[in-house]
Formats: structure tokens, sequence, C-alpha cells
């Protein structure tokens, strides 16, 4: 008993720690979007900070609330509240959210009103997190319906969305405390649906999920209207301050990403984004916009299929996501021949050793952990960007078969299988970048983004540095081979053309180079 008083007085501690600079922080940023003179970007940039100082406050008080309940803390304050219009008022709390993700949100009861008993103050949070959750997980244009009904001797509340659901296996796991599913159709600080039961409960009720993959979710939630005891009956009234920390987690699509995509379509280099978090990927998006093309996706799945449609010149990504995870993701790119050159920087909120070695074990390139410094990052990419660029110097100034301990092994495997198969058809004038890509297995728009990756040429280029070089080889070392010869052997279409072409790359024709050797 004394050990969990000491526990619960720690987390008591901690959380009121934190709660007093969180609401400073809330304070002077309110006072900042007061001004009138903020530029729209200033007050967009101060608006993200406001958001997420909510979102924190929010993961506070639930994880107080959770350990009141669980070391026997939580005393109820029971009182008697009209369910109906209590469920209407937090619903119409979320009607500007509900505008701007054009969803259908609807209320529906079978009586006027229904008197429950039960801490209103502390049973709101139920309400709140299982309509913030149907909120995050439903897409633009789909629908939520909450029904309030009296059903016999029961208050009966279904909160039903159209939602991405959630698998039999996360289905068995959702009021578990911090556990995140595959789909993250959970609370992101993974105590939100853990609390809704604790509460429930606490009031002698019940609360069940039911729910599909890709089918959308039903809650349902059960309470008593009898009551031992005479109890008053109160008026319950939004506060629009705790409405505000579970809206803050609701992502909404906000055009930003599309239009930073338009905006800097013409940056020489690409960077592709893999993050679940739309703020998060909206701030990256808008400060690498200034340097690179940015490619966005919010899952590994459509990330992978991004990879493969742009290649982009690196990509970052973070961890945990939906449909297909970071280190999942990374492994298949590096796996993939079409994607195996491009540097892979990882982002995660998980810090210790072990988690370290494991992302590195993808072989992912570099691995930062949140929170990072934007300054950090932003050197991290010039850093491998540049190092790419080294690279590629190296190899265009050496045979390409010659091998190169700083790529990986299918890298190496598709310099030496392109050099192979120019070299087998070397003599052959009409060797197309379709031939070569049919051969080598390869969209002639991979096989272009891939030779330019790692060898800094068009494979047109390619193909024409590796007749130069064979030439200058037989120029050299053939002694008895005529220039009309050699050029035919090397595929120029005439002596005329490959004298051409070679003195414009060794300053002098090939029978001066032969005479001067």
């Amino acid at each position: 008993a004394e050990a969990n008083e000491e526990k619960m007085r720690f987390f008591t501690n901690v959380s009121h720690e934190f709660r007093t600079p969180i609401t400073l922080m809330l304070l002077s940023v309110e006072e900042l979007l007061k001004d009138q003179k903020l530029s729209p970007e200033s007050q967009r940039k101060i608006g993200l900070v406001h958001k997420n100082a909510n979102r924190i406050l929010k993961m506070v008080n639930e994880l107080l609330d959770f350990r009141k309940i669980d070391f026997n803390k939580m005393k109820l304050q029971i009182a008697k509240v009209d369910m109906v219009k209590t469920v209407k008022d937090i619903v119409q709390s979320f009607g500007d959210i509900a505008t701007k993700k054009h969803i259908d949100l609807r209320v529906k009861s079978n009586t006027k009103s229904i008197l429950v008993p039960l801490d209103i103050q502390l049973f709101d949070k139920v309400l709140y997190n299982i309509l913030a959750n149907a909120f995050k997980f439903t897409q633009d244009y789909g629908f939520i319906y909450v029904q309030v009904n009296q059903i016999k001797d029961e208050l009966v509340i279904e909160v039903e969305d159209s939602g991405v659901g959630m698998s039999k296996e996360d289905l068995s796991h959702v009021f578990e405390a911090f556990y995140q599913g595959n789909n993250k159709q959970i609370n992101s600080s993974g105590l939100g649906l853990a609390l809704c039961k604790e509460i429930v409960e606490l009031h002698q009720g019940s609360i069940v999920l039911q729910s599909e993959l890709r089918s959308g979710t039903t809650c349902k939630v059960s309470l008593p209207l009898t009551t031992n005891h005479e109890i008053e009956v109160v008026d319950y009234t939004v506060d629009n301050n705790i409405a505000k920390t579970y809206i803050a987690n609701i992502p909404v699509e906000n055009g930003m990403v599309i239009e930073q995509k338009e905006q800097f379509a013409n940056k020489e280099r690409s960077i592709l984004v893999m993050e679940d978090n739309e703020d998060m990927l909206s701030f990256l998006t808008e400060q690498l916009g200034k340097t690179y093309e940015v490619f966005t996706a919010n899952n590994g799945k459509d990330g992978f299929e991004l990879a493969i449609q742009q290649v982009p010149d690196l990509i970052i990504s973070d961890v945990f996501m939906p449909e297909a995870d970071g280190l999942t993701t990374t492994k298949r790119l590096k796996e993939d021949l079409r994607t195996s050159h491009i540097p892979v920087v990882l982002l995660t909120a998980r810090s210790s050793h072990e988690q370290r070695l494991e992302g590195l074990g993808t072989m992912a390139d570099a691995y930062l952990t949140k929170p990072f410094n934007l300054e950090v990052l932003q050197a991290t990419l010039h850093n491998m960007l540049s190092n790419r660029e080294l690279l590629k110097q190296k190899f265009t100034s050496e045979l390409p078969s010659s091998g190169n301990k700083e790529i990986g092994k299918i890298d190496k495997k598709f310099i030496n299988d392109l050099a192979s198969i120019v070299e087998a058809n070397l003599a052959n004038e009409n060797l197309s970048v379709e031939e070569i890509s049919v051969k080598i297995g390869l969209s002639r728009v991979q096989l272009y983004r891939k030779v330019k990756a790692l060898l800094n040429s068009s494979v047109a280029e390619y193909i024409l540095n590796r007749r130069l070089q064979k030439a200058r080889y037989m120029l050299l070392n053939e002694p008895d081979l005529s220039i009309a010869e050699i050029t035919f052997k090397t595929g120029f279409t005439s002596p005329n053309y490959f004298a051409t072409v070679f003195k414009a790359n060794y300053q002098c024709t090939p029978s001066d180079f032969r005479k001067n050797a």
C-alpha cells in the first residue's frame, strides 16, 4: 500500500509539474493569436503551437485521471444529468471540424430527455474521446451518427462512423492502456479508450466496440438509470477549453501539402516524406520545400508505391505508421532494385540503443529521434546528398564493374548488370534505352532515374561513355584494328561521327590519340 501511495504521489506531482508550463504556453500563445498585426504565416505557426500544447495537456490530464482510477483515488461527484441535451451539446462542439471535413454528423434520440445519475465532469471525457476517435479515423465526406436512447432501465449511447475500422487483433486489445494498434484506430497517447473503460465501469456501466477493417466502427456505451441515493439534477455546459484539447487531435486536410508540391515542383532534388501525423507532415513539407521538391505519403504502403513512381533522391520516414511501418517499408525499399539506391532517414520517438540498432538493421542510412532539431535534420540531408554526389563522381571516373564498398549489394549488381548488357551490345548501333530496360527489368523512367542517381548521367550518356572507353582501349591495345573497324565494333554509325565525338571528349582525333599513345 505504501509503494502504491508513493507511485500515486509521483504521477500526481509529475502531472502537475507538466500542467504549469503547458498552461503558461497556452496563455502566452492565446495572447499572441489576438495580435491583429500577425501575418497569416505567423498565425498559422503559432496556431500549430497552440494545437499541440492542447494535445499535451489532454495526455497529461488523461494520465492523471487514469492513475487516480487505477489507485482508487477517484471520488465520483454524482448528479442527475439530462444526457440527451448533454450529448447534443458535446456533439455540437465538433460542428466546425465536421464542416471542415465534410462529415455528415447527426444525433438522434427516442426521447426528449433521459436523466442519468453520473459524474458528468468525468463522464464527458468518455464522450469526447469516442467522438474524437471517430473524427480522427473517418475520412472526408464520411459520416458519424450518434444515438442516445433509453432502453428499459439503461441509457444507451451509440457512435457509428464510416472510418477505417480495425482488425480483429487490434479490437481484442483496444481497451488496454498504451496499446498501439497496427492502423492506429486508438488514441495517440494509448490511454484514451482505456480511460473510457475505467470511467464507464466506475459508473457500473459497460462499453463495447464493434469494428471491421475498412468498414467503420461502432462504440456502444450503456449506463444504469437507477441509484439508491437522492441526487440533485444539474445542467451540463460544454467547456470549450476541454473540447479544444480533444479536437486538437483530429487531423484536417488544409491543402498545404498539395500547395507545397506545386510550389516546389521545379527544384533539382526531390525528397519523399512518409509521416502519418498531418501536422508534422505539413511542417516538414513546408520547411524542406524551400530547398527540395517534396512528395508526401501518410502511410508506408502509399509511400513505397510513391517511391517506385517518383524515385526521389532521398526518403524521410516515420517509424510508426499505418498500413506498413517505417522499418518494414525501409527494408522493402532497400531490397527492391528500383529503389535500393535511395538513402533513407528514419524519424522516431523511440530512442533506446536497441531500437536505433533495429532501425539501422533495416539498412536505413540515418536514424533521428524526436524531438529533432530542424538544422540537424537539414544538415543530415545535405551531407547525405553531398556524399551521394561524391559517389557518383567516383563511379564516373572508373569502370562501373570495378566494385565499390560504399554502396549496397543490390546496387552493385545493378551496375554490373548494366555494364554487362551494354558491353555485350556495344557493336549494335541501334542499342536503345527501351532494350536495356527490358533486359534489366525496369521501366524506362525507373532505369533513367536509377542510372542518374548512381552514375550522374542519362542512360544514353552512359552508353556513349562506354563506347568511348572501349574505343580508347582498342586504340591503345589493338594496333591491328583500323579506325573504321573500331568505329563499327563500338557501335558508332560512321568514322566521321566517331572522330567528332572522340575529339569532343579527349581533345584529339582517334588517329592522333593512337600516334601519341
